[in-house]
């Protein structure tokens, strides 16, 4: 035993702690000091763990922190970001207590709770800042800090139930390829630590009862955000807590919208009447996420006919509790004003969640119907039409907002959780390309691909997930790609003819116009293998993997007129295995020049797709190669219109052989797309 040495740089003060084991007498990273360099931090196991504990914890950099030269701009970052959606903290106490400007207050932060705040900033640090203390880049502080934070409470380093949940509500940001499920078990971890505290809030007027609530918010917030993003069943619903808590007030926020250090008081108070608004967004979503997810959104079960009716009744109740939302909180009619851009970021992050929860319903609504034809009768397509509507509307606004977020250079400084609510509409912005009726709509709808792109390729800088997301994502686009082959387009491909000329030209006319022009157009012609493509995504995102054939229900593998035999494409295995790099492009230039090819940031040579169902010219990785391969219709000069298959240049550049196998439906043996477009054609 020997006594632990503070190595301390700046305005750090050495304070002499307890004795540690030999291990814990230095810190591992570079700009780093021991905790008991800073006397506004308390350790409260210091006293309960043994030496064992104390010296692996050491050991693996749990008890240091970043220098007092630069910890400031990890907690300036914290508040910036991520405290207006979890104000877990009272910021106007915690700059008090961190510059230590009562010196005779007991008041001290937990170290736990510290090492928290510092894994949830990370993102959001500058990268030189990050480099200084030691990390290679901000995945692997992000990482890093986790790992200190994540030990510190499976040691119980940290004792006292209402910190515990703190830092369990900002543990759920994390997740990754190995542990899809973080989050979701985080914040059952917080949940337990409240239920063991005992606090759920009362009416009261201290300023702990005011805390507790904010905690409690903190929970329900996240696990809207959870259930939106990842399609998962609620922890917090109105059966089990009865939705009693109180709302939040100003007055519980007056302190720190006056003393914050971050924000102005104006700023710091649209912020908060922001986060009122998604209080009660999230209370009436309680509804929406017990029904659509008891099954993960994923399939509906079989219904009689009184309640298929009941059923319908209560989506269109909900409908119109989320519409009365947006009447009520007119966060609509906030970006016409002259907003601080924080103010107008949270307001979108708001509004995400609003159009996500009704797709995500829309989807419901049309497993239902499409699962209960024989009950809908005669009312089958106005009762599609209706829910295609609201699908339409609903997706328009969120890649609007997607949009936003990249437009305004925003992308880099998005939460983890973004990744999740911009997969469906990546997926189809690329349908909406494939399936452009002009040469000017294709451009603008990869404009629109690029900037989602644009979303994910910063995310890969910070998240290591986003390699695995990316991996899915792809796969997800080549069924999208199949699936618009086989069933958007198919009533336009060429047919033997021996007409010439003028007839020839009329004739490609006629079958253009029968085509779908967009995804909300294939969606009305065939909702089934939409339907086939959300739940892959849905299911995706909810159970962390891509599914099996099996995982769907049938209502989505058995299309009409193919039936069965319908199998997902990275289910099958072709023999020969065929991997290509995960790549991203820059936009394409304004005169149509294909910019070259970027390794995505982060990637390595290990991150690869695995593309066994179809055989792939791999394209070279060279930074000087500009080749991209354009399927272009028969006849597209003939009548002037150009048709891209699929040329994702925002994110995955893939390079088709041409006539490649395909083996995605196994019960026919030859395609024959005029039969199918007859018979999947609403009029």
């Amino acid at each position: 035993m020997v006594d632990r040495i503070a190595y301390c740089e700046g305005n750090c003060h050495e304070k002499t702690g307890p004795s540690l084991p030999s291990s814990g007498s230095r810190t591992l990273y570079p700009r780093h000091v021991v905790y008991s360099a800073y006397p506004f931090l308390e350790f409260h196991g210091e006293k309960a763990l043994d030496q064992d504990d104390m010296a692996y914890l050491a050991a693996k950099g749990c008890l240091s922190l970043p220098d007092k030269t630069v910890i400031e701009e990890f907690v300036k970052a914290y508040f910036l970001h991520i405290h207006p959606a979890m104000p877990i903290a009272d910021e106007a106490e915690f700059w008090e207590i961190f510059y230590m400007r009562d010196e005779k207050t007991p008041r001290r932060l937990s170290l736990f709770l510290f090492q928290v705040i510092l894994f949830a900033s990370a993102p959001y640090v500058a990268l030189e800042v990050l480099q200084k203390c030691g990390f290679d880049d901000r995945r692997s502080a992000r990482n890093t800090l986790y790992q200190r934070a994540k030990l510190l409470f499976h040691l119980k380093a940290e004792d006292r139930p209402f910190i515990q949940a703190q830092g369990a509500v900002l543990l759920t940001l994390h997740t990754t390829a190995d542990e899809p499920q973080a989050g979701s078990l985080w914040l059952a971890r917080a949940i337990q630590a409240v239920m063991v505290l005992g606090c759920k809030p009362a009416p009261s007027e201290d300023t702990q009862g005011a805390m507790k609530k904010r905690l409690w918010w903190s929970i329900i917030l996240r696990d809207r955000s959870l259930c939106l993003g990842l399609r998962r069943r609620p922890q917090v619903t109105s059966i089990d807590f009865s939705m009693d808590v109180e709302p939040l007030e100003e007055e519980d926020f007056t302190e720190e919208i006056d003393n914050s250090q971050v924000y102005d008081p104006r700023t710091k108070r649209l912020l908060f009447k922001a986060l009122q608004e998604q209080c009660r967004l999230a209370v009436l979503l309680t509804e929406m996420v017990s029904f659509v997810f008891a099954s993960h959104g994923l399939s509906t079960p079989r219904l009689s006919c009184e309640e298929f009716r009941e059923s319908l009744a209560r989506v269109s109740r909900i409908k119109a509790t989320l519409k009365q939302w947006e009447t009520c909180s007119n966060m609509s009619t906030w970006m016409k004003e002259d907003l601080p851009e924080a103010v107008n970021l949270f307001v979108n992050f708001t509004l995400m969640y609003y159009h996500t929860a009704r797709i995500d319903l829309a989807h419901y609504e049309a497993l239902l119907v499409e699962n209960h034809i024989i009950w809908s009768g005669s009312n089958y397509i106005s009762q599609l039409v209706e829910t295609g509507t609201a699908l339409h509307d609903a997706m328009d606004h969120l890649m609007s907002i997607m949009e936003y977020f990249s437009r305004e250079g925003q992308a880099q400084n998005l939460p983890l959780s973004v990744l999740a609510y911009v997969s469906m509409p990546l997926v189809l912005t690329a349908i909406d390309l494939k399936l452009s009726p002009s040469s000017v709509e294709m451009a603008s709808r990869r404009r629109r691909l690029d900037a989602l792109g644009e979303i994910i390729r910063h995310s890969g800088r910070a998240y290591d997930v986003t390699d695995f997301i990316s991996n899915g994502t792809n796969h997800l686009l080549h069924l999208a790609y199949l699936t618009s082959q086989h069933f958007f387009r198919c009533w336009d491909r060429d047919t033997p003819s021996t007409a010439a000329g003028s007839e020839a030209i009329a004739a490609r006319h006629r079958e253009r116009s029968q085509r779908a022009n967009g995804w909300y157009d294939a969606f009305l012609r065939c909702p089934r293998a939409y339907l086939l493509i959300s739940t892959s995504v849905d299911y995706s995102f909810s159970v962390g993997r891509l599914p099996t054939d099996n995982a769907l229900p049938e209502l989505v593998r058995c299309i009409p007129p193919i039936g069965i035999g319908i199998r997902l494409p990275w289910t099958v295995d072709v023999g020969e295995r065929v991997s290509d790099r995960i790549q991203a492009v820059t936009p394409s230039s304004g005169d149509g020049e294909i910019a070259r090819l970027l390794t995505l940031p982060g990637s390595t040579d290990h991150d690869s797709v695995n593309l066994d169902y179809l055989y792939l010219d791999v394209p070279s990785m060279d930074s000087t190669s500009s080749t991209t391969m354009h399927l272009v219709d028969k006849g597209a000069e003939e009548d002037g219109s150009v048709d891209s298959d699929f040329v994702v240049n925002a994110q995955w550049q893939l390079d088709y052989a041409a006539q490649t196998f395909d083996p995605w439906i196994t019960s026919v043996d030859e395609y024959s797309s005029p039969i199918l477009g007859e018979a999947i054609a609403l009029d």
